[in-house]
Formats: structure tokens, sequence, C-alpha cells
């Protein structure tokens, strides 16, 4: 009799180790998710100005098909990777973010002459491996315009 209550109370032990490890995964879940949500954790968004049919959602699968749009939907300390590609536009960045472009030669954001071509208004800002030309035509129009304190590495300005 005591070998046979021996073997239920393992049996019971061991079911309660796993009940008890199973608690203790979906807590550590629900403890990232928190953290996830309370943190301002790093997302990646991607740019290809060849997705022109669109889904868009900033994904590898479905990446915005302009740089605003990827700037519009970031949060900061988030990061952008634009994929080499002729955009014409003219942007603003106004969150502490990270952009990269694929290669400065071929990554070129154009401006039509109009206005600022890259318009930076917050510090914090990395932007790399762009060519930035085209700025408007009137003074104080530039194709690089940075207010505070950012860094811009590897570029092309023209």
């Amino acid at each position: 009799m005591p070998r046979l209550l021996l073997k239920k109370s393992m049996v019971i032990g061991i079911i309660l180790l796993f009940f008890g490890a199973g608690v203790s995964i979906s807590a550590g879940q629900i403890n990232i998710i928190k953290m996830k949500q309370s943190t301002n954790i790093m997302d990646t968004i991607y740019v290809d100005d060849d997705n022109t049919a669109g889904p868009w959602d900033g994904s590898s699968d479905h990446p915005y098909q302009y740089i605003q749009d990827g700037i519009d939907n970031a949060n900061n300390g988030d990061m952008i990777l634009v994929q080499d590609g002729y955009y014409t536009e003219n942007i603003v960045i106004d969150k502490s973010i990270s952009l990269f472009g694929e290669n400065k030669t071929n990554t070129i954001i154009y401006g039509s002459y109009t206005g600022d071509v890259v318009y930076i208004t917050v510090d914090g800002v990395t932007f790399n491996h762009f060519t930035a030309k085209s700025g408007g035509i009137y003074s104080g129009d530039s194709c690089l315009k940075l207010y505070n304190s950012s860094v811009i590495h590897n570029c092309l300005i023209k």
C-alpha cells in the first residue's frame, strides 16, 4: 500500500509540475506583452518604390511605396529600410527614427525643384545611404535641411 501511495504521489507531483510550468510560461508571455506595450521596442518598416499595386503595410512582404508613408507610420526609435529606387517626394522627418537607404547612389529622393527635399525637424534622427537632389528654387529651399542634432552619414546631396 505505501508503494501505491508513493506512485500516486509521484504522478500527482509530475502533473502539478507540468501545470505549474504551463502557468509560469503563460505568465511570462503576458509579462513580455505588457513590456512591449509599455516600452518603445524598435520596429522595422520597409519602403520600396517598386510596390506600386499594394498592399502597403510597411512589412518586408508589403512595403510602403513612399518614404513619407513609412515616416508617418513610424514611432520614435523605429528603423525604416528603403530599397534602391527613385522616390519623387519631399519628406519631413518629425520623429526620432533611423532611415537607411540600400545604396547612396541608387536610393534617390528627388524633390522636383520644389521646397526642401529632406527636412529634419527633431533631434535623434539617423539618415544614411541616400542621394537627395533637386531642391526648390526659392531662397531657403534646400536638398537637406535640419534644425536639430541628427546624424547624416554616407549621403550625396546634389
